[in-house]
């Protein structure tokens, strides 16, 4: 995606979870959100990227599916006398809804306490029988091919990349958690935001929308769900996202400068340029990430969540947010260094400051094997004040070293000393031979 081949705006929406069954809690879903989102995004002239669950299950304590036993006549999507089969088969033959394949259940297959997720830390072998499944049987509902995945809860993996490469699957949609694509495996944009009001105010601002940016607004059926009071009157934010959207979709239709498409409508960069400008997008977000988490820094310094953008931005911008991370740690290890050699100096003897520099060297190691672990076991970034913690513990050892030294100089006299002292005695009393 070169933004200097097309400086147009891209706005992607994503409307996740379409299946008869939803995938939060034991029942069905009514289509008349469906009908009704359709209908609003035709009449407006753009289109719409839904995600289908092939396969969806009425709650984690349903009975788990095989995909290597199942067929893709086993799906809801065999139905053709299925409303939801009807309704996406129309959309998709008029060109307003583009299909997109949303994982195989829809079930979270992480533990508890990890990150939610159906298809990352799966083997390639039950991801490629899964992908392959849901993709042949929306396929046949729809009468045409599959190009575009969006993994549940934006979790995949590099298996899930190799997979869909091999399928001639052509673009991903997860968030910017982490960055494993191997070199040419597939394009990527990640979301962006699932408030349309906030898509709507990005849009409006040209700092935040350079020329070749992307915007993907998120939506799920529960974002236009509408509750009553007792007396029958809406008061839920149900009737509000809808307004917002329209709103959004009327902004578009007036620009010059956004158009909303499907991800396959967007230009078509290799996957190589695609992956380099998702690393980056991954990096700047990781650094923006550690700046947002760190008290009196976050509302101050920390830039905000943003549209995707052209990976010349992030070439020019990356570094001076990874830059303004550094000196924050670096002045952090300061602080921490010269508290530790002011009390070392001056209140306490060289002893208290050995333990309290190991005291506070064990807490480092601990902060910072915490974190690893973290990230290795649950799968979550390292938080900005955990790096903070281990930076002020570091300054605080070595903050404590020359203290001791300072204090043993002082009590302890050293062996040249000694020595000259005792050449001294000899000298005053000479030893005489009997």
């Amino acid at each position: 995606m070169n933004a200097m081949a097309d400086p147009t705006r891209f706005l992607v929406i994503r409307y996740d979870d379409y299946a008869p069954i939803t995938p939060y809690d034991r029942g069905s879903n009514g289509i008349e959100i469906e009908q009704r989102l359709f209908d609003m995004v035709a009449r407006h002239h753009v289109r719409l990227s839904v995600g289908v669950i092939p396969f969806p299950v009425a709650g984690p304590d349903a009975p788990r599916q095989n995909p290597a036993t199942l067929k893709p006549s086993d799906s809801w999507l065999a139905e053709p006398d299925n409303p939801w089969v009807r309704l996406l088969r129309e959309y998709v033959d008029r060109g307003v809804v583009e299909p997109a394949l949303h994982g195989f259940e829809h079930r979270r297959r992480s533990a508890l306490g990890h990150r939610p997720g159906e298809f990352r830390n799966q083997s390639f072998e039950w991801q490629r029988a899964a992908i392959t499944l849901g993709r042949d049987a929306l396929s046949s509902a729809i009468g045409g091919p599959v190009r575009v995945f969006v993994p549940p809860w934006n979790a995949w993996d590099a298996n899930t990349a190799k997979v869909l490469a091999a399928l001639n699957f052509t673009w991903l949609s997860p968030d910017l958690h982490h960055a494993e694509l191997p070199p040419d495996a597939i394009r990527v944009v990640p979301q962006c935001t699932a408030n349309p009001a906030e898509a709507l105010a990005w849009m409006r601002d040209p700092k935040l929308t350079a020329p070749g940016a992307v915007l993907v607004l998120v939506t799920h059926p529960f974002d236009f769900n509408q509750s009553r009071d007792r007396e029958g009157a809406e008061f839920s934010t149900g009737k509000t996202y809808f307004n917002d959207l329209e709103q959004l979709l009327r902004f578009v239709n007036d620009s010059q400068d956004w158009k909303a498409v499907g991800f396959e409508d967007l230009p078509a960069a290799t996957p190589a340029d695609s992956n380099r400008r998702f690393h980056d997008a991954v990096a700047w977000d990781h650094a923006r990430a550690i700046l947002a988490d760190l008290p009196g820094v976050s509302a101050f310094l920390a830039p905000q969540p943003s549209p995707y953008r052209p990976d010349d931005w992030y070439a020019h911008h990356t570094w001076r947010l990874q830059l303004l991370v550094a000196a924050v740690m670096a002045v952090t290890a300061l602080v921490g260094y010269l508290l530790a050699v002011l009390i070392a100096r001056r209140a306490f003897p060289s002893g208290l400051a050995v333990r309290i520099s190991a005291a506070a060297t064990v807490l480092a190691l601990i902060v910072l094997i915490a974190g690893a672990v973290v990230i290795v076991d649950r799968d979550y970034l390292v938080r900005g004040r955990r790096w903070q913690a281990i930076c002020a513990a570091l300054g605080t050892t070595i903050g404590f070293v020359p203290a001791r030294r300072v204090k043993r100089s002082d009590s302890v006299p050293g062996a040249d000393t000694v020595v000259r002292a005792a050449r001294e005695k000899t000298s005053e009393y000479p030893i005489r031979s009997v």
